[in-house]
């Protein structure tokens, strides 16, 4: 089975989750955060535990602050810009981000999305033994931690980002 049309979450519906009170949740008052880590800086889990306040560094261009990371796949530096909604919530962990396990994360992020879009749907579309399919689901039933990535460039390049720059902050090859 290959999957064409995957899941990504749009600037708004990051803010709703962003805005979702949480409080009396622990568990998932981490995992959408560590999900907005992710929509904000394009990186792959392995590498969300290097956001840390001394990989931000600050521009000669109007004090301009990035975040600077050797990106654990392919060891190469990208700089990311850091945004508000990535500052408020390392400031939350005094920038010391907590850390899950991959399944555990995806799992939980997808009781948080439930929580906050429980009937939006959408278009998978897909091949199976040579034909194409599409069928229409429960968007929260296929968010993960790839996602936030994925929501990331998508995001940023609706937002006018140019692709040679996404590309330099995901390190991907191609377009």
């Amino acid at each position: 089975e290959k999957t064409k049309n995957k899941v990504r979450l749009t600037q708004k519906e990051i803010k709703q989750l962003i805005e979702l009170d949480l409080s009396y949740n622990e568990r998932l008052d981490r995992v959408r955060d560590l999900f907005v880590v992710g929509c904000y800086t394009g990186l792959r889990f392995s590498d969300w535990h290097k956001v840390k306040k001394e990989n931000i560094i600050t521009t000669d261009i109007g004090d301009t602050e990035l975040l600077s990371i050797v990106t654990k796949k392919t060891n190469t530096n990208v700089m990311i810009p850091f945004l508000p909604e990535l500052k408020a919530v390392l400031e939350k962990y005094e920038y010391n981000l907590p850390s899950i396990s991959p399944q555990r994360f995806n799992d939980y992020i997808k009781e948080v999305c439930r929580m906050v879009f429980p009937d939006k749907q959408f278009k998978r579309i897909y091949s199976e033994g040579g034909k194409m399919k599409n069928e229409m689901i429960e968007k929260w039933t296929k968010v993960s931690s790839h996602c936030a990535r994925r929501s990331f460039a998508t995001n940023f390049w609706e937002m006018g980002i140019k692709p040679v720059v996404l590309m330099q902050i995901t390190g991907h090859s191609t377009e």
